[in-house]
């Protein structure tokens, strides 16, 4: 008898055992796959919904193949066949790749092609398959310069980016002599005519549930976020203007140079406006602001180069810094060390510094005080909507590395008037806090699962050792148990019968235009027209930055002896 009862007790012990392991097991895969194939009814997991945003990985160049380049880069998969290309991230409509030709050897040996088969040696080729070629395509950045050329067919496939699909339609270019790009459709330019722009395509097949575009310090390698924002980037409310025709208007902030305890004021110019873009890794401002900084530091003016340069090795104080004080309530800093870039001056121990003078920058029917791009969003959390011309600044959380996105848009979706961000962590940069389907770390999972299961088999062994002990005590009779009193019936819990949620406004068409010229000094997104002479000197900037000499005041036609046209095979 005593051998059986113990044999009973072990295979008691043993099955406890099992039970507890999966309890302490549970955050792991492996267990909870285990846990629910025994217990597949009642601890079945609930389906979790797709969220409906991109996070568009992003990486940033200054200079590609020997040339000043200043373009964003993300990887997309067109097609079926999941072909890789690296397109330049374009604040426009139109996406175009280049086409596949049948050799690539007399392909590139055409001296006309020079150009646009080096750069395609780093996008890649787009194998188009037997489609029709009836539909033209030809892209023109008039505002440029006419060497910036595509000419091919539209064509539509599947672009994949960020594990998100669309379907979208693009140019397949046959000749081009610049870098390839995802059209966005931030600033729509209207050169797609009626095909939607990729931020469109997602809104409209139900990938995003506005268009709304966030992101923060795209001169590093990051991340856009399409259709979201992430609250772990920046601190408090959000500062928006809605009341411009065009998205990244915003009204001129007040600037000071801060050192110490110097301040020097900038006087605000006549037209206080103010554009703020992805689009550019430079920060053009009032020369006022230029000669104030130059009284702190080594910065000059290259006149062959046509652009302001410091000491490559020159070391900046982050003490020092911009304050662009925008209404009086949002405060921007930008220290000095974030406005050198690596772009060296050939032949130097220079380098050009970001920040560059706006002397003579109009364009369509805005005359801008300030243009600023890739150093200001090193600071700033940036949000616009170009269906909405909603344009929304906070000040960035620097060197955070964990993520807290929301949606954007849509009756459900985040409100951009009340969103708020999370206060950075002490001490900067927190990688042990994770949210959002970061993989949290399972420390307090297994030490709690630890001491539950030394309890869990602590008291099997004492009910085994009571259970043994009984049975060799005499039986003794047992009293009827008493009768168990009446309690008065409580009250019941009250659930809320339903809730209240204010509607979205809704999400205009797209309206208007903006003109790309903020780019052209030293003219990161242009040509490279020097390509077609592999061995030729670098390109100086003077020629692009004398091309500001003209103020676009209104829109400018085309002229016809300047349209794109068909370059020769």
């Amino acid at each position: 008898m005593g051998n059986r009862t113990a044999a009973r007790s072990g295979v008691l012990i043993s099955l406890l055992l099992l039970f507890s392991y999966f309890l302490w097991d549970s955050d792991s895969a492996s267990a909870s796959s285990g846990f629910s194939r025994l217990f597949p009814r009642s601890l079945k997991k609930r389906q979790i919904s797709v969220p409906k945003y991109v996070v568009l990985p992003v990486n940033f160049d200054f200079t590609l193949l020997g040339e000043i380049d200043g373009n964003l880069y993300t990887d997309v998969q067109i097609g079926s066949k999941n072909q890789t290309l690296r397109l330049g991230v374009s604040v426009g409509s139109v996406t175009w790749v280049p086409e596949l030709p049948d050799s690539k050897t007399s392909f590139c040996s055409n001296p006309v092609n020079a150009a646009g088969c080096r750069v395609a040696g780093t996008s890649g080729y787009y194998d188009p398959g037997n489609v029709s070629r009836s539909d033209k395509f030809t892209y023109f950045d008039w505002d440029r310069g006419r060497d910036v050329n595509a000419t091919g067919f539209w064509t539509e496939d599947t672009i994949a980016a960020a594990e998100v699909t669309v379907d979208l339609q693009f140019g397949v270019a046959q000749r081009w002599n610049s870098v390839p790009y995802l059209g966005l459709g931030l600033w729509p330019l209207g050169e797609g005519g009626d095909r939607p722009s990729y931020i469109q395509a997602l809104e409209q097949q139900g990938r995003i549930a506005g268009q709304y575009c966030s992101g923060y310090d795209l001169t590093a390698s990051g991340s856009m976020i399409l259709g979201g924002a992430d609250l772990d980037k920046f601190t408090g409310n959000l500062t928006v203007w809605d009341n411009f025709d065009r998205p990244g208007v915003v009204g001129g902030p007040s600037v000071s140079v801060m050192s110490g305890e110097n301040v020097i004021t900038i006087p605000e110019s006549q037209n206080n406006l103010t554009l703020i873009t992805p689009d550019t890794p430079f920060l053009y401002v009032q020369p006022k602001l230029i000669e104030s900084v130059s009284t702190l530091i080594p910065m000059e003016y290259n006149k062959e180069h046509g652009g302001y340069t410091l000491p490559c090795d020159y070391q900046l104080n982050s003490e020092q810094y911009l304050e662009f004080n925008f209404r009086n309530e949002l405060a921007i800093h930008l220290e000095f060390p974030d406005l050198l870039s690596d772009i060296r001056v050939p032949d130097t121990n220079s380098c050009f510094a970001l920040l560059q003078p706006i002397t003579a920058r109009s364009f369509d029917l805005y005359d801008f005080s300030y243009v600023l791009g890739g150093p200001f969003l090193r600071s700033a959390y940036l949000i616009v909507n170009p269906a909405t011309n909603l344009t929304a600044i906070a000040r960035a959380n620097k060197n955070v590395t964990t993520s807290s996105i929301v949606e954007l848009g849509g009756t459900f979706g985040a409100q951009i008037y009340s969103l708020q961000g999370n206060a950075p962590p002490l001490g900067g940069s927190d990688t042990n806090t994770a949210s959002n389907g970061s993989k949290k770390s399972p420390t307090g999972a297994i030490v709690g699962g630890v001491v539950g299961s030394v309890a869990v088999v602590a008291l099997v062994i004492l009910a085994v050792w009571l259970y043994t002990r009984r049975k060799k005590q005499k039986k003794m009779p047992v009293a009827p148990p008493p009768e168990k009193p009446e309690l008065p019936e409580g009250p019941g819990i009250s659930l809320l019968d339903g809730w209240t949620v204010n509607k979205d406004e809704g999400v205009n068409g797209v309206n208007g235009h903006i003109e790309p010229g903020y780019s052209e000094l030293p003219n990161p997104n242009g040509p490279l027209p020097e390509l077609s002479a592999p061995n030729s000197p670098m390109s100086p900037m003077d020629r692009q930055y004398s091309e500001l000499a003209t103020p676009i005041t209104q829109r400018r036609e085309i002229p016809e002896a300047q349209r794109p046209i068909e370059l020769p095979t």
